[in-house]
Order: C-alpha cells, then sequence, then structure tokens
C-alpha cells in the first residue's frame, strides 16, 4: 500500500515560487497563482512568523523595505478615500501590503535558486509560445496583449530571460542545454514581437549585468567552452536578427520620426504625446507637491496646460489619469512622501543585491545578479510607462523582490 504522500511549509513555498514565475503567461494574472498562495501560507504561519521575528530581528535594510511597502501601499489609499474613489483604486495599493506581509515568511523561509531557476525557463518558454500565436496564429500587431498591456509584457518577457540566462549555471545541472537555449530563444521572441521600445533601451545595461556575473566564470573557460559560448551567442544574435532584424530597424527608425516630428511641432505620435503628458505631470506637481492631487490632479495638470496653448493633447488623452512617467506620475497623484516611498522600493532592495553579489555561494551570487536585474529593469520601464497602473508589474515586481531577497541572504544578516 502506497504511503500517503506529505509536504512541508518549505516544499510548498518553494513550489509556489517556481509557479510564480512559470504561470506569469499562462494565464491572464499568471503570477497571481503562486503570489497569493504565498500569502496563504504567511497567514497561517504568523504565529511562528511572529517568534521567528522576535529572536531573528530585521535588520535596517530590511525595516526600510517593509516600510518603503506599507508607505506605497498606505499613501494612494488614503489619496483614493479624499478623492472619492471606487473600492477598486483599493485594489493595487493593497497588494504592496499583502507583499510586506508575505516578505516575513520568506524572510523566515529561505527561498532556492533552483525553484526561480526552473520557473524562469519555463515562464520564457510560454512567453514565446504564446508571443508566436499571437502573431502568426491570431494576427495580432503586436504580441501579449491577451495577458496584459503590451508594454509589460515585452518587459517582464525579458526579464524572465535575464534570469534564465543568470541561473545558467544552476539550470544546465537538471535541463538539458539546448532547450535552455530554446528558452532563451522564445523570450527573445516575445521580447522583440511586442515591439516595446522602453523596454529595448534596458538592454546594453542587462548585458553589462550579464557580463559583470559571468567575469570570473569567463576567466576559467577552457578554449573549447569558449568557442562554445562564442557559438551559443552567434547563433541567438543571428536567430535573432534574421526573424525580426526588419521589425526592429522600422520601430527604431519610427521613435526616431516622431522625435523629428515633435521638434516641428507635431505632437500626435506616441513619442510626442509622451512628452506632453510629462509636460502635464510636471504641472500636477507644481499644484501639489507635497500631499498629491490624485487621479484628478494629473487631468487638472493637463487640462491647465492645454488652456494656456502649452501642450497639445487629443481630449480623450488629457482625461486619462496617468502621464506615462511612473515618478511624475507618483509624485503627481500622491507628493513628495510617496514618491520617496516608491524610489525605496527600488533603492532598497538594490543596494542589498548590489552588497551581497559577491558574497556566499554560486546561488547567492546568481539571485543577486537576478535582483539586480529586476530593480534596475524597472527604473528604466519606469521612464516611459506607468508600470505601476497596472496589475501584472505590481504583483511581477513586488513579489519577485522578495523572492530574490530570500534567495540572496546568507545566514549572516546583512546591515548597514
Amino acid at each position: 500500500m502506497l504511503k500517503k504522500l506529505t509536504f512541508s511549509k518549505e516544499q510548498y513555498i518553494q513550489f509556489f515560487v517556481f509557479i510564480f514565475f512559470a504561470m506569469t503567461f499562462a494565464v491572464r494574472s499568471g503570477s497571481g497563482y503562486g503570489a497569493f498562495p504565498l500569502l496563504f501560507i504567511t497567514l497561517i504561519s504568523l504565529p511562528s512568523l511572529y517568534r521567528y521575528i522576535k529572536h531573528h530581528p530585521l535588520t535596517l535594510l530590511e525595516k526600510s523595505l517593509l516600510t518603503a511597502l506599507v508607505a506605497f501601499a498606505l499613501l494612494p489609499m488614503l489619496s483614493a478615500y479624499f478623492e472619492g474613489l471606487s473600492s477598486s483604486a483599493y485594489d493595487k495599493p493593497a497588494r504592496y501590503l499583502l507583499c510586506a506581509i508575505t516578505f516575513l515568511l520568506l524572510l523566515r523561509y529561505k527561498v532556492t535558486l533552483l525553484s526561480i531557476a526552473l520557473g524562469a525557463w519555463l515562464g520564457a518558454i510560454l512567453a514565446g509560445a504564446n508571443a508566436l500565436y499571437d502573431i502568426f496564429y491570431l494576427g495580432m500587431e503586436r504580441a501579449g496583449g491577451r495577458f496584459t498591456i503590451v508594454i509589460e509584457f515585452g518587459d517582464i518577457s525579458l526579464l524572465l530571460t535575464a534570469f534564465v540566462i543568470l541561473c545558467y549555471q544552476k539550470l544546465k545541472s537538471k535541463i538539458p542545454q539546448f532547450l535552455i537555449v530554446i528558452s532563451i530563444l522564445l523570450g527573445l521572441a516575445a521580447v522583440i514581437l511586442s515591439q516595446s521600445r522602453g523596454g529595448w533601451i534596458f538592454i546594453p545595461l542587462l548585458i553589462v549585468i550579464i557580463a559583470a556575473h559571468y567575469r570570473s566564470i569567463c576567466f576559467s573557460f577552457s578554449k573549447k567552452q569558449w568557442i562554445s559560448a562564442l557559438l551559443l551567442l552567434t547563433t541567438i544574435l543571428i536567430a535573432g536578427w534574421l526573424t525580426a532584424g526588419e521589425m526592429i530597424n522600422q520601430r527604431i527608425k519610427q521613435a526616431e520620426n516622431e522625435f523629428t516630428l515633435y521638434q516641428k511641432g507635431q505632437s500626435n505620435t506616441s513619442v510626442g504625446l509622451r512628452f506632453e503628458m510629462w509636460k502635464g505631470g510636471i504641472q500636477s506637481i507644481k499644484n501639489t507637491p507635497f500631499f498629491g492631487g490624485g487621479e484628478k490632479g494629473i487631468v487638472i495638470g493637463k487640462q491647465q496646460l492645454a488652456a494656456q496653448k502649452k501642450i497639445s493633447l487629443p481630449p480623450d488623452v488629457i482625461q486619462w489619469t496617468s502621464v506615462h512617467n511612473q515618478y511624475l506620475d507618483t509624485w503627481g497623484k500622491y507628493g513628495f512622501f510617496a514618491f520617496v516611498a516608491f524610489l525605496g522600493l527600488f533603492f532598497i532592495p538594490l543596494t542589498f543585491f548590489i552588497t551581497q553579489r559577491n558574497k556566499g555561494d554560486a546561488d547567492t551570487r546568481s539571485a543577486s545578479y537576478c535582483g539586480i536585474a529586476l530593480c534596475s529593469g524597472y527604473i528604466f520601464f519606469g521612464l516611459t510607462e506607468s508600470i505601476f497602473t497596472i496589475n501584472s508589474t505590481v504583483m511581477f515586481y513586488s513579489f519577485a523582490v522578495i523572492i530574490f531577497y530570500s534567495c540572496a541572504k546568507t545566514e549572516a544578516n546583512v546591515d548597514l
């Protein structure tokens, strides 16, 4: 008679971390299939977590990150309350509170790099497969719209692909190398077919991050390994160029043409509208710099400049409650203090990952570089998109940060 299978809490955590990355583009809101079970485990573990935290005090960085998560949840909630918005306005901020609670669980139970690596590997495959399906079967102009906004689809696909590359050493012990290469190629296909130029500008820095991670390994390569690595890189570049070189060229030329048109006074383009909306965001900050003007404040800022003939925007764009720049969007809506908390969501974990990148074992270093790629990526993505107005970004960024933090944390608490 077969014994009844039982799983420990640690095993459930590893499984749901895997699901978090793997299911990102398997279904709509796929990351929630991993995040919300982690929250449930946290809630039923609160008494034991309280005892653990009592005997293992949080470091300054951990307290700071928790504070940033809570502040970036409560300040938008207060803004929504005073503005009289519907209950849906509380949905996205509440997710940062849920993430803050789950952070306590992942400080107690260390996430393994293998669960992250396998999840990212499958997630990149599904992203690429869905991108190909969208373009070549459904005939969509840009890939990813069935799951989230196409810009976010491209951004997250790029990060999933980066995680696969940064965890390559871990993956190759469990998965045949040709399947890892397929995952990378499919992930890059999703990035290209989404046509998300805002994510493309991050690629040069991402290459630097990957090179920094592998610099010590590369120095120990044999001649045969160097040839294999160069062949792999050449194959990826040639495959990418042959399949999407013309599309990339067209998108880059389009951006250049739109910038030229904007200089000549024509703003009714993707680039031109962004520049005009950014002016509206700056105006909303000037109107209420400390406490923000809420969603109405963003609209009022654009209306003021439009009335003064200082910007040219279609009426429907003026009514948008975002300005396609997360920095201006956050400060204009919620004020200076929320803006500081917003920056904390990036730079507090980034500080931790940078300090950890050369500590611990190979898994710790890989997780740290994944965290650096995650934080740096969203610092770039926020320049051209109001990224945290989108559910997929809120869930993916906030929970991925605490997952990588847990994996990169060494036995000795890190404090500054």
